[in-house]
């Protein structure tokens, strides 16, 4: 089993990579995978794109050692709608890219864009993004992650989204939603 990093790169800059390098850390617990050398190595070989919007993908072992990078253009998914998909099972605690049992939720997703996974009554992720809702002017965000991703982890430290418990009975008091990940920055 491989992980992966998506890291967004904006202009010829890598972004926020101090919010992966703490995931990779939370991942692999005491392996050392030090993104910045790693990336540093790797630029010197193949400058970095300078202008637009970019997708850095690291795969990398669960004993630290890097796989593969590769970097592509970045075109973003539109998602309009999502199905509510309950799966009591589906465990999603590193970004893996064992990804079988978010791609079995996904095939049931009908003639919706993507799907939102309830898992024990509570919101948690799409199939590739964790999400935000707008509810009274406040966004907030699933306490109840699969994958605490890096942009969530990033705008939760900056107090412009909350975590709460939510249900999909709450959804309805919700006026907006957004996807968010790396590479899709919100508001």
């Amino acid at each position: 089993m491989f992980l992966f990093e998506t890291i967004r790169i904006e202009s010829g800059q890598i972004m926020h990579l101090e919010y992966h390098q703490e995931r990779v850390n939370r991942s692999v617990p005491g392996i050392r995978l030090n993104l910045e050398e790693t990336f540093g190595a790797y630029f010197r070989r193949q400058p970095l794109p300078s202008s637009g919007i970019h997708k850095l993908r690291l795969t990398y072992s669960p004993a630290g050692r890097v796989e593969k990078i590769c970097v592509s253009e970045y075109t973003p998914r539109i998602i309009k709608t999502l199905r509510l998909i309950q799966s009591e099972t589906l465990s999603y605690p590193v970004k893996s890219e064992d990804r079988s049992g978010i791609e079995a939720l996904y095939a049931q997703r009908g003639e919706c864009d993507d799907i939102l996974i309830i898992q024990n009554g509570f919101v948690t992720d799409t199939s590739f993004a964790n999400i935000i809702f707008l509810q009274n002017g406040e966004w907030i965000t699933p306490d109840t992650p699969l994958l605490p991703g890096t942009c969530r982890a990033r705008l939760l430290s900056l107090g412009k989204i909350r975590e709460r418990k939510i249900t999909p009975q709450d959804l309805k008091t919700c006026s907006r939603f957004q996807l968010i990940n790396a590479m899709m920055e919100p508001f």
